[in-house]
């Protein structure tokens, strides 16, 4: 479920004005929208993936009092659907209290009919996307930032800060958003606003435990761990008990097929095969240890060709609303296409790979983390912002995103402790939930176990070294898991086994070093003017085949020079340039389409229903 909420307008106005947000997040012909008028505004809302629940998370009581939770809620002490009925037939004070008892990834609104109040409760981490503008005693809250721009409250401008973030480091951080005077809401928060006064009260109900530096692997409560897991697992079963686990060869994947194994799910494995890393070492791994868990169906899947061209990339920048760099991906956009709805609901490893393994693998604290993450102004890429956008833009990107960077990273301590929260806080929340929660979502329900307060009061103590090297993973599949521990891991291109020679690993090590030495060649061999003609005259495709597909080119010849937040000059170099491209050209013309694709999806110029027509005018 999508939300839309308008309050400080004429309810007729703002009826409208929650229909259009709603429309907007709207992906699917069958996905159903309603709205709902309440004093001083309304609340709107699209029916996605919650349709596959058996536990109904849009619930409209008698008396006017409306309950809405996107996202998937779990409740670990009692029964989810009596918990949510309670809510809807009490107060926003019980409904302040009883949704921060809940935990995976959610957002949950809840307007009291009778004392005019509405109640926004977000996830204990933060994971599942809410975002909020407050403008001359208007409140708007959306699922999706697009929304904003179809109220017709807010012009969709470009927030320097946000843009800089998705520059320097490849997703955002604290409660920035791209788009100016919109922030998203923070974790673990309770936010009570009032519709007669438009007063807001904001608090929060979960704070980081202590860490504990001196902890030692012997002193880890895996078992505790691993029963609350299994908990979460059972509890995201009460909303269906039919799905698809996406396997890979690594250790997050696995760890949650065991535990739905456990749990006696109606399930098939998902796999993509990537044969350009390793030689398809991860999805062979991946097949394989489904078949030693006994799943009965293992769907391997391809990458679709030219996919960069494609309208499945279309339809994945449309869900993700170009909040991370993506025509670098590999993994997720491929996944992402073959996601269908009658798969019921999809299991994702976004907690298992931050609660049993490091957030950041490097010690050192925020010094090694800015030189090794975080692109500083004489990098390429910057010095490349700096030469497309109009002069002050680029500058106020780095300036402002700089400050609010050494503001978000002061509120944690300088150690790996706190590099870590940071991660937790802006990588996990803000870049990598991104595949379950706005993509993966629309068509079916994300389980993302491992979100959970019991779990991370846990997690949260264990220090960096603890989990590194997968010490941690190793120990507690040679534990619990042994079954699962007898097929060598594949994770981060690096082969992990319990022997102290494997032939097959061997000869993947061997083969992936030699073929990526072919490539680095290959890539300088077929940039140079008189080898790369010869070779492209073999009909040998150039590495940078994705810098140069149709679609990028289409989209580069539409931007407009005259656009007053862009350098005239050189878009229009831009638009003129032939392949081999520079690397700068490379960069340059990446950064371009991303930010013409945001304009155009948050303006609502591209929606689902014109996809085709953008693809369309490619080779005219």
């Amino acid at each position: 479920m999508k939300i839309a909420v308008c309050l400080g307008l004429e309810k007729a106005i703002a009826a409208e004005t929650a229909r259009k947000m709603a429309q907007s997040q709207q992906l699917l012909d069958d996905q159903d929208i309603k709205v709902f008028p309440v004093a001083h505004g309304a609340i709107g809302c699209v029916r996605t993936s919650d349709r596959h629940s058996a536990i109904p998370l849009l619930r409209e009581a008698d008396n006017g009092n409306v309950l809405l939770a996107t996202g998937v809620p779990i409740d670990l002490h009692g029964y989810l659907d009596q918990r949510l009925t309670k809510i809807i037939q009490g107060d926003y004070r019980q409904a302040a209290d009883l949704l921060t008892r809940l935990d995976g990834a959610f957002a949950a609104i809840f307007w009291d009919v009778q004392h005019e109040k509405l109640v926004v409760v977000t996830d204990t981490l933060g994971i599942q996307p809410i975002h909020i503008s407050q403008q001359n005693g208007n409140l708007l809250l959306a699922t999706e930032l697009k929304a904003f721009g179809a109220s017709g409250q807010i012009k969709p401008t470009m927030n320097p800060a946000g843009w800089g973030a998705f520059i320097s480091l490849g997703f955002l951080i604290s409660d920035l958003s791209q788009m100016a005077d919109v922030k998203r809401m923070g974790p673990a928060t309770v936010l009570i606003c009032d519709g007669a006064t438009g007063k807001v009260e904001s608090s929060r109900y979960w704070s980081w435990p202590q860490s504990r530096p001196d902890m030692k692997l012997a002193d880890v409560d895996t078992a505790e761990m691993l029963r609350v897991m299994q908990r979460e697992v059972e509890a995201y079963a009460a909303h269906s008990r039919k799905g698809v686990v996406l396997m890979s060869g690594g250790f997050d994947s696995r760890l949650i097929l065991a535990h739905v194994n456990r749990a006696q799910l109606d399930y098939q494995a998902m796999v993509l095969n990537h044969p350009e890393q390793l030689f398809g070492a991860d999805a062979r791994l991946a097949c394989r240890i489904a078949r030693k868990l006994n799943c009965r169906q293992i769907e391997v899947v391809a990458p679709e060709r030219d996919y960069y061209a494609s309208k499945s990339y279309l339809e994945f920048l449309l869900m993700n609303e170009i909040a991370i760099p993506s025509m670098n991906l590999y993994i997720t956009p491929h996944v992402a296409h073959h996601i269908q709805s009658s798969m019921t609901s999809a299991w994702e490893g976004l907690g298992p790979g931050f609660a049993f393994a490091p957030a950041y693998p490097l010690p050192g604290g925020f010094a090694t983390y800015q030189a090794d993450r975080c692109k500083d102004r004489d990098s390429l890429h910057w010095q490349t912002i700096f030469s497309i956008f109009a002069d002050g833009l680029g500058q106020a990107m780095y300036d402002d995103f700089r400050q609010a960077f050494t503001d978000d990273i002061s509120q944690y301590a300088d150690d790996d402790f706190g590099v870590a929260k940071f991660q937790m806080s802006s990588q996990m929340r803000r870049g990598l939930s991104i595949s379950p929660l706005m993509v993966y979502a629309n068509r079916v329900l994300p389980f993302t176990p491992c979100l959970s307060k019991a779990m991370w009061n846990l997690a949260a103590q264990i220090p960096r070294g603890v989990t590194a090297h997968h010490q941690l993973y190793l120990k507690i599949f040679a534990e619990f898991f042994p079954e699962a521990s007898s097929v060598p891991f594949c994770s981060g291109s690096k082969f992990f086994s319990y022997r102290s020679f494997t032939p097959d690993l061997w000869a993947w090590k061997k083969l992936g070093q030699a073929l990526g030495k072919c490539r680095y060649y290959g890539r300088r061999l077929g940039r140079t003017p008189l080898i790369g003609s010869v070779l492209r005259g073999m009909g040998v495709k150039s590495s940078d085949n994705k810098w140069t597909n149709d679609l990028l080119d289409t989209v580069i010849r539409q931007v407009s020079p005259d656009d007053t937040d862009l350098n005239a000059d050189t878009v229009r170099c831009l638009q003129q340039k032939t392949p081999p491209f520079t690397w700068s050209t490379r960069l340059a013309r990446r950064m371009l389409f991303y930010r013409q694709m945001w304009l155009w999806i948050m303006e609502g110029r591209l929606t689902p229903k014109n996809l085709d027509t953008l693809l369309a005018r490619r080779r005219l």
